[in-house]
């Protein structure tokens, strides 16, 4: 029995259990009070068969070799009070590492299952590698995750709670069709984007549901399969990019800031309960459905789409062109005095209306560049409530533009083409 709090070395390099006294230096086993390394060179596995608690624990860095630290067992656990200093290996296959202190990752490390507590957070540093594998669960209440180098996950869910953080500096992977959770309740979690989010490798959904945020300040990048936001789903000013045949995936309830941009050959689509606060780039950014609010500005040589057959809700936003908008289907439905300012180029490839359906303050279309209807024959229409001040060109290349009652005003220019109708 120790009397006092020691220094305690790991020195048996063929491997074996925490538990016995033999494999340390000297041969007794770390308490609540000791400071535990596991360091000597050499290629082995040091295997957690008890739950245990310490002051700190250095595993690798000394001998220029590989260790290897395992925790299993669904009830096993290891309690640091004072930091973990890892550049060997540590798997995480069950069971659960907590404590006051930090967990430093340097080396390559597995979590296979089983929990990371709070404590004092887990960092994976730019010499770090961190394969989340297994169709286990991966558990974090509260815990605070920061990756500064590469993670990279091939199964199994990740379940927060508790306000639960992963910062992302680096470079994490999605090699798997698999969700990021709030099963464990409390405070919502975040995944704080800053470096990159890349899904690869599989193509179905990887998904973070609702209380789950991403908050991207960084890059988002769907090479393969979809990104799924859900509702409640968090903030950003960075990039989301889509590949060819790939798919960023909103939900609602995401709020793009100022200077966020789309990109790639594949497809953002926004169905519903978006807010832009600022300008926006886009190539391939698609409105299929839903709403749309606050104060947005899709920039000079961007173009936004305005897809599908579903309705496209804008009350009391305000939504400036610089660049281009195609309408390919859909109402637009707005009211409480919601604007739509052209001052590009706005396309309208449908016979559809523009309507103010959420009454209140009429809505207005102030097109100080060209608002062009084509490829259709039918008519696109201002209903009433829901009016066209015209300052630019409108230009009827096809069908009919059709201004209902109250329909605005202004000094602009109309052109109607053979066999193409503008109706006062």
């Amino acid at each position: 029995m120790k009397s006092h709090a020691a220094a305690i070395s790991w020195t048996n390099t063929a491997g074996g259990n925490w538990s016995g006294a033999v494999n340390w230096s000297p041969n007794q086993v770390p308490g609540s009070a000791d400071d535990a390394a596991i360091t000597n060179g050499g290629s082995y596995t040091v295997t957690l068969d008890i739950s245990v608690t310490v002051n700190s624990l250095v595993v690798g860095g000394n001998g220029g070799g590989l260790q290897s630290f395992t925790i299993n067992g669904p009830t096993l656990s290891v309690v640091v009070a004072g930091t973990v200093n890892e550049s060997g290996s540590l798997t995480l296959d069950g069971g659960l590492i907590n404590g006051a202190g930090a967990l430093t990752l340097n080396g390559t490390n597995a979590w296979n299952g089983g929990q990371f507590g709070s404590g004092g957070g887990v960092e994976v540093t730019a010499f770090g590698t961190l394969y989340i594998g297994t169709g286990n669960d991966h558990n974090m209440p509260g815990l605070v995750l920061n990756n500064l180098g590469t993670i990279i996950r091939t199964g199994g869910r990740i379940r927060g709670g508790s306000g639960g953080v992963v910062n992302n500096g680096g470079l994490w992977v999605e090699e798997t069709d698999n969700v990021f959770n709030q099963d464990f309740g409390g405070a919502s979690s975040q995944f704080i984007n800053t470096g990159t989010y890349r899904k690869t490798t599989t193509g179905g959904t990887s998904t973070f549901e609702s209380g789950f945020q991403l908050l991207n300040n960084g890059l988002v990048d769907a090479q393969t399969g979809t990104i799924e936001i859900v509702d409640g789903g968090g903030s950003g000013d960075g990039t989301w990019n889509a590949d060819t045949n790939a798919t960023c995936y909103f939900d609602s309830g995401y709020v793009m800031n100022d200077g966020s941009a789309f990109t790639g050959a594949g497809t953002n689509a926004l169905n519903g309960g978006i807010t832009f606060t600022g300008r926006f780039m886009s190539e391939n950014l698609q409105w299929q459905s839903g709403a749309i609010g606050g104060d947005g500005t899709n920039v000079s040589g961007s173009t936004l789409y305005i897809t599908t057959g579903n309705d496209h809700n804008m009350p009391g936003a305000v939504l400036n062109n610089l660049g281009t908008v195609i309408r390919t289907g859909g109402r637009v439905r707005s009211g409480g005095g919601g604007v739509v300012t052209n001052v590009g180029l706005w396309v309208e490839e449908t016979d559809n209306v523009f309507n103010q359906d959420y009454g209140g303050t009429a809505s207005q279309f102030i097109n100080l560049g060209t608002y062009r209807k084509t490829t259709t024959t039918g008519a696109s229409a201002f209903l009433s409530g829901f009016q066209l001040v015209n300052a630019g060109l409108v230009d009827a290349e096809s069908g009919t533009i059709e201004i209902s009652d109250g329909g605005g005003s202004g000094n602009g220019t109309w052109n109607a083409a053979a066999n193409a109708v503008c109706d006062f």
